[in-house]
């Protein structure tokens, strides 16, 4: 069928408005239907004025200049000729793709293409609480965020990423007045896509929803503007636009995953009875499971290997993804995570989780890895002496740590192939007993470092191994009054000279930066009935240290019979673990204004002090991976700046 002879193919600006002049009836039946680019909605070109524009469909706003109708439409009905304004609206979704901080309809790189879409994770985790007590609890089918209709606490708006719409080019009453009806659409791309929209109470669109506490109460009290789902429109209505100027219309939104998958997002309006009229320009979106946005390494991702089964070469877990190489400077920065005691594998990838997201919502745009290890768990505190196989499940730990570093060590050399000094690691808790020993076998093969900086956050090994001088001696408090087991940490025989045992190590990672995150009050590791009082009961059942003679030496024995030497690897490790007693603090709360730890260790950030106010609270230990976002930014952003991967980032 020919086009009518009075309807020309143009091509105008979007955002922009022409005087224009209607000559004939605008509900010309005859003219042909349209679609958008393969997208639905379909919908019938009725207007006199439509615009074809390549293989989009522009169908602009009209509006009586001359007040000749008395109210203004979108469609004009009455006498003809007459002069009209004919608003071709440049409608746009975005969020920050870039991670600037700052959603920016200006600029191309908030913007997402095919083979380019905005990627964020999908809310599978049940957070709960909304204070520094908040923690993850175990997922199940049955629990997760993402299954209610409303923001459940604080800590579950880290699992929100912002989405917004702009109207640049259009008089905001076209989108307040009523009369016209906002259509959300999601046509799915692979997978089975869908995500909960709720809108911003900021109207700015900014990050307080996870960086202010008053903004983020009021986003967890919202109501949800509903679920996007393939093929179903979602109407929102026209009061949720905020007019920044007068033809400039933005609605700032929030938004979880709930499946996974990719899909292209687009909105218009439409008349409370009429088609669509027009229609905003793609957005691209991939959802995933947030174990699919980092690597997952382990040497045991269980609880119960022993220590003689852990291997020297670790593997990917099956959840693991495989990246392609790095495509740009920011993929050769590689975080890599390891883990502490007492962790069931979910627990594992949930502290990894919440690490990698929290410094997702920073702006670090590097990789992120978990170096996972079989840590014995129990429910029981391994302080309380009515039962010691509590103290054996913490030791027994210890000693699957010291075998777990050979893995590590490997891992990291294999990271550090794709490029010199950029692998940063972060271990917390017993985990530094892990890197400590991985990068002190590194040490002695060669004297190159191996990564760029390494972080021994609130570190549960102990203080004397990495300088034997400066930190504080801690008296036996418990009978005898006095320690039945040499003190082998600090005082670590090599050759005719005793060395503290990582002597070393710091010259596997780049200019010495071994940089130690302390709380001197860290409930875990200073409180008398925890880790010293563990310290203090050795050896354990079943192990024995026996004074020789009259002179200091002694010897260490595994049951009777069994006689363990410092001059075998495996066997430290064992006498480290179940025998040896430690006369110092952890490393994690050692440092003190009379103390300060030298050695090994390059540095110190004090956790205690402010910004980051860790105190005595049994959840502080981990602090960095509980809490909420607003309280935890602050350590986040330290371990960026002591990593020197701030260059470029947004303030927090």
């Amino acid at each position: 069928m020919n086009k009518p002879e009075f309807l020309k193919i143009l091509y105008l600006l979007r955002g922009t408005n022409y005087a224009v002049h209607v000559s004939a009836n605008p509900y010309q039946a005859i003219l042909p239907s349209s679609r958008t680019n393969g997208f639905t909605p379909a919908y019938t070109a009725r207007y006199t004025a439509q615009l074809w524009n390549g293989t989009n469909g522009v169908y602009p706003f009209l509006t009586d200049t001359n007040q000749l109708l008395g109210v203004n439409l979108p469609l004009i009905r009455e006498v003809y000729p007459k002069t009209a304004t004919l608003y071709v609206p440049d409608m746009t979704i975005a969020a920050d793709v870039d991670r600037d901080g700052v959603v920016n309809f200006a600029s191309r790189t908030d913007r997402t293409y095919p083979t380019n879409p905005f990627t964020f994770w999908i809310n599978d985790d049940a957070d709960t609480g909304s204070d520094d007590a908040a923690v993850d609890l175990e997922p199940n089918a049955g629990n997760l965020n993402s299954l209610t209709a409303a923001i459940a606490n604080l800590r579950d708006l880290e699992d929100f990423a912002r989405l917004q719409l702009k109207v640049e080019g259009l008089p905001a009453y076209f989108a307040t007045n009523g009369n016209l009806l906002t259509k959300v659409y999601l046509t799915n791309l692979s997978g089975n896509p869908s995500l909960r929209l709720f809108r911003a109470v900021d109207n700015t669109g900014s990050l307080a929803y996870l960086t202010n506490v008053t903004t983020a109460t009021a986003q967890v009290a919202t109501t949800a503007l509903g679920v996007l789902t393939n093929g179903t429109a979602l109407t929102l209505p026209s009061a949720n636009w905020f007019a920044t100027t007068s033809n400039s219309l933005l609605l700032p939104m929030v938004f979880e995953g709930i499946t996974t998958g990719r899909c292209v997002i687009t909105f218009g309006f439409a008349s409370n009875t009429g088609p669509v009229l027009a229609l905003s320009r793609p957005f691209y979106l991939d959802l995933k499971p947030v174990t699919q946005l980092y690597e997952h390494w382990t040497v045991g991702d269980n609880t119960n290997t022993d220590w003689t089964a852990i291997p020297a070469i670790p593997t990917r877990t099956a959840d693991s993804p495989i990246f392609n190489d790095p495509q740009n400077t920011n993929g050769l920065d590689y975080i890599l995570f390891v883990h502490g005691w007492r962790m069931d594998p979910w627990e594992r990838r949930a502290f990894a989780s919440t690490g990698f997201k929290r410094l997702w919502h920073l702006g670090y745009q590097g990789r992120y890895g978990l170096f996972s290890w079989p840590t014995d768990n129990t429910t029981l505190t391994f302080w309380d002496l009515s039962d010691k196989s509590k103290i054996q499940n913490y030791d027994r730990s210890e000693q699957r740590a010291w075998k777990s570093a050979s893995g590590l060590k490997y891992l990291l050399r294999e990271l550090n192939k794709e490029q010199t000094y950029r692998v940063r690691v972060l271990a917390h808790s017993m985990g530094n007993i892990v890197t400590s020993e991985a990068l002190r076998l590194y040490a002695r093969e060669t004297n190159l470092p191996l990564i760029h900086t390494y972080i021994a956050s609130q570190s549960a090994s102990v203080a004397y191994a990495y300088d034997a001088v400066n930190p504080a001696f801690v008296a036996q408090t418990l009978p005898p009054f006095y320690y039945t087991t040499p003190e082998v940490f600090g005082s670590f025989p090599r050759g005719t000279t005793n060395q503290p045992f990582f002597t070393g190590m710091k010259s596997s990672v780049k200019n010495g930066n071994v940089v130690n995150f302390h709380n001197v009050q860290d409930y875990a590791l200073s409180s008398p009935g925890t880790w010293q009082l563990n310290q203090k009961t050795k050896p354990d059942i079943g192990w024995s240290s026996i004074l020789v003679g009259t002179n200091t030496q002694h010897t260490f024995w595994r049951g009777d019979t069994n006689s363990l030497k410092l001059n075998s690897l495996d066997q430290t490790y064992e006498i480290y673990a179940h025998i040896a007693q430690a006369q110092s603090k952890a490393l994690g709360c050692a440092e003190e204004p009379t103390h300060h730890i030298q050695g090994e260790i390059g540095g110190a950030i004090n956790l205690f002090n402010s910004p980051f106010n860790y105190k005595d609270n049994s959840y502080e230990h981990s602090a960095e991976f509980n809490s909420i976002n607003m309280n935890r930014r602050s350590y986040w952003w330290q371990v960026l700046s002591t990593f020197s991967l701030t260059n470029n980032l947004p303030q927090p």
